[in-house]
């Protein structure tokens, strides 16, 4: 009896320390502590203004309806890297609502603007930011998050909703969350919303006065301080700024399938570069 009970705690004792090892192994980059993400009801709105930017070669981020036509988020998701080269606008598919394979709204990407000065690599992230024309205007169905007017600042409270890769199918959000740092002359931040790879292109919104969300930054990486795991996020204003100065010409429709593979579009073929 003593030697199978002794049996019973060894064995207990090695399935605690597989587990915990185990664990370890499925530690998710980006989340630290507990995690805070909630799912979302992405046909909700404001939620239905987010969705998932998925690529005809596969892989996906997360974009945001800043206005009619207009969808923001991150200048690094469209850089092939396979390849080095830009994927065109006709290897892009925005699923507004996503949700378990089904969406409230699909529309195709016409025109690309990358943030003047970004070059496709992480040498100047302060730049990571796209905006997106789309090929007609959706935001009668999914609303639109607007820019925020104004700065972020230190310790403002963040909302970050995006598309994870390990929830891949699901919007989720991290409501408890805040600016944890400014630099580049406020253009980019640190924040410690719980965001990890498939989040890159999401929105980190604000409320306003009246209590609407406003979309101040997109979430871009992950980044490890102080051996503390925190988020990092470009401020929206000089996309913005772009967006107010720069009206939609592209006509409506008219975008095609990608005629060869986007893996072998030429460089200038890729994106309309600034």
């Amino acid at each position: 009896m003593g030697v199978t009970l002794t049996r019973l705690i060894l064995l207990l004792s090695y399935l605690s320390a597989a587990g915990a090892t185990y664990a370890d192994k499925l530690a998710i980059p980006g989340i630290v502590g507990e995690d805070d993400r909630v799912i979302l009801d992405s046909w909700d709105h404001p939620w239905s203004a987010i969705g998932r930017l998925n690529f005809t070669t596969g892989g996906f981020c997360t974009a945001t309806v800043v206005g009619p036509r207009r969808v923001l988020t991150a200048a690094h998701c469209l850089w092939n890297r396979r390849t080095a080269r830009w994927y065109p606008p006709c290897a892009l598919h925005f699923l507004a609502g996503y949700r378990r394979g089904d969406y409230k709204v699909h529309a195709l990407v016409s025109h690309i603007q990358i943030a003047p000065g970004y070059q496709g690599n992480a040498s100047r992230p302060e730049l990571d930011w796209a905006i997106l024309t789309l090929d007609r205007d959706v935001s009668d169905s999914t609303g639109v998050i607007p820019f925020a007017e104004q700065a972020l600042q230190r310790k403002d409270r963040l909302l970050q909703a995006g598309y994870s890769r390990d929830r891949r199918h699901l919007l989720t959000t991290d409501r408890s969350c805040q600016v944890a740092s400014m630099a580049t002359a406020g253009n980019l931040l640190l924040h410690d919303c719980d965001a990890t790879f498939g989040d890159s292109g999401s929105p980190l919104l604000v409320t306003d006065e009246n209590g609407d969300y406003r979309t101040a930054a997109v979430h871009i990486a992950m980044r490890v301080r102080k051996g503390k795991t925190l988020g990092v996020g470009v401020s929206s204003a000089a996309a913005r700024t772009w967006v107010e100065t720069h009206p939609v010409t592209q006509p409506l429709g008219g975008v095609k399938a990608c005629e060869i593979s986007p893996d072998r579009y030429p460089v200038a073929m890729a994106s309309t570069l600034p």
